[in-house]
């Protein structure tokens, strides 16, 4: 009997959020080439093609589309669940400032990453010019900001964001 593995419903959901192969690997830590292996096994698997490659990255199939909405939803039960046992799960309400002019830009697809991976936490956002958000940061009335910064002279721009 077969049976849908998580670790390929992972990876699949990753290419079709991140639209390359190789983005997909960068976002869940394994080379371009075990993505693609994965991806053959699942479509092995399932005996439909899910991925179409184009000059530009992928683009899921019809099969595709289907199996996505499934493996997002037995991804989240199965990270719920997890975190449920485990007694890991957060479940609070976050407090997060974001600047005015990034809100349109970056909140809605931030908002719907978090929230898929934390269905239990309450997110409450602020936005504001960036010194408004920093005075409520370093006032403890925001947990999280998203901020920006003018890197120095001669300093390259990060490929990918810098947490601290």
């Amino acid at each position: 009997m077969s049976y849908l593995d998580i670790d390929l419903l992972r990876t699949f959901v990753a290419i079709a959020e991140n639209h390359t192969l190789g983005r997909a690997a960068n976002r869940i830590g394994r080379t371009q080439a075990a993505v693609s292996m994965q991806v053959k096994r699942l479509e092995c698997m399932l005996n439909q093609p899910l991925l179409n490659r184009t000059c530009r990255g992928v683009v899921l199939t019809l099969h595709g589309e289907r199996l996505l909405g499934h493996a997002r939803t037995i991804l989240l039960q199965h990270d719920a669940a997890m975190a449920d046992i485990k007694g890991v799960g957060l479940s609070s309400t976050l407090r997060f400032g974001c600047p005015d002019d990034y809100a349109a830009a970056f909140l809605p697809h931030i908002l719907r990453s978090f929230a898929g991976r934390h269905p239990q936490v309450f997110v409450e956002v602020f936005c504001a010019p960036m010194p408004r958000l920093e005075d409520r940061l370093q006032q403890h009335t925001l947990d999280l900001v998203l901020v920006y910064t003018t890197l120095p002279a001669g300093v390259e721009h990060p490929a990918q964001p810098i947490l601290s």
